[in-house]
């Protein structure tokens, strides 16, 4: 009965904002179909050279990202004799960069985007020699793990910041190739990371993460990030 009772709640509450919420004043008057939508991608990628460059820097940052992440249980069973398990419960380590993204989001808004990108880099770096070279601590391990995601972070509002001031009209567009790019990286990532491991162990991680990091600095300077927003 109380069910019953919430469901018909719910459906007069949906009815009254379909009549009461005024309509969006940004809608689409002529809206395109979806395949025109699609074949529109290409033309923006070309247009727009930030997008370019935040689509690219995206890329290499979740790549960098999940290169660890899909090794992480190969390097604890490797340093530490731990299991898959702990592997899994380092993934809470993520909720600091959740709570860190608001001052994130701030700074994407106070500083310039090639500072907050240029971190972003610095702060992959710093995790990465923190694996590499302190190989026996397991605090220092998840100190790393929260400055590899504080990286991720900054990488992800920076760039969205970056696409969303290119043009109001083809903002959703912009936002689907930057994030296109940011989970194709992050797979790209997946799929080396195992198959480095598999062939050279955390070295073959580390070069391929140097691979990544010397892609979004040529990147930086070829495309570009803008100085302000």
């Amino acid at each position: 009965m109380v069910y019953l009772l919430a469901g018909i709640i719910n459906l007069i509450l949906l009815v009254l904002i379909h009549y009461l919420v005024p309509d969006d004043p940004s809608k689409i008057e002529h809206p395109q179909s979806y395949f025109r939508v699609i074949a529109s991608l290409p033309g923006l990628i070309k247009k727009y050279r930030y997008l370019r460059g935040s689509a690219i820097n995206a890329f290499c940052l979740f790549g960098l990202a999940n290169l660890f992440w899909a090794t992480l249980s190969f390097l604890l069973a490797d340093r530490f004799g731990y299991g898959s398990a702990v592997a899994g419960s380092m993934g809470l380590l993520g909720i600091v960069a959740i709570i860190a993204a608001p001052t994130i989001g701030r700074m994407a808004s106070t500083y310039s985007p090639r500072t907050n990108i240029s971190l972003s880099w610095w702060l992959a770096v710093i995790a990465y020699v923190l694996f590499t070279v302190v190989t026996h601590s397991m605090i220092v391990l998840m100190i790393g793990i929260v400055i590899l995601d504080l990286s991720t972070q900054f990488s992800q509002v920076t760039n969205q910041a970056i696409i969303q001031s290119l043009s109001r009209h083809t903002n959703s567009r912009n936002n689907s190739i930057f994030m296109f790019s940011y989970f194709f990286g992050g797979s790209i990532g997946t799929l080396v990371g195992i198959n480095a491991w598999a062939a050279f162990h955390w070295t073959g991680v580390v070069v391929a993460a140097i691979v990544l990091l010397v892609v979004a600095v040529i990147n930086y300077y070829w495309q570009g990030v803008p100085k302000q927003l």
